[in-house]
């Protein structure tokens, strides 16, 4: 069984399945943050990028925080970043609407 399910209707295309627990307490991880990555690697493939979208956890007991990591191909990079790009500015746009800034 796959820890992480491919999921075309979510932000990320990308679905947790298992539920992280803290390993000091025991809690189960709350989902935190999100974050898109895209770098450059040295491994001889000539500057190429790599890319990955890290899930962030905390635990709501006693604070631990981890990330897990997963790598994605450039196409799905590039789709999620074009979700997280409009979100972003659907969220601007929302708190100028509001008169926050």
């Amino acid at each position: 069984m796959s820890l992480w399910t491919t999921n075309k209707n979510s932000l990320t295309e990308i679905d947790c399945c298992f539920n992280p627990k803290c390993p000091y307490c025991d809690t189960e991880l709350e989902f935190s943050l999100l974050k898109l990555h895209k770098f450059s690697i040295n491994d001889g493939t000539d500057g190429k990028n790599s890319h990955a979208i890290d899930f962030e956890f905390v635990c709501p007991a006693c604070g631990f925080w981890s990330p897990f990591g997963v790598a994605i191909d450039r196409a799905h990079y590039e789709r999620v970043k074009e979700r997280f790009d409009e979100f972003i500015k659907n969220d601007e746009q929302q708190m100028e609407k509001n008169g926050i800034s």
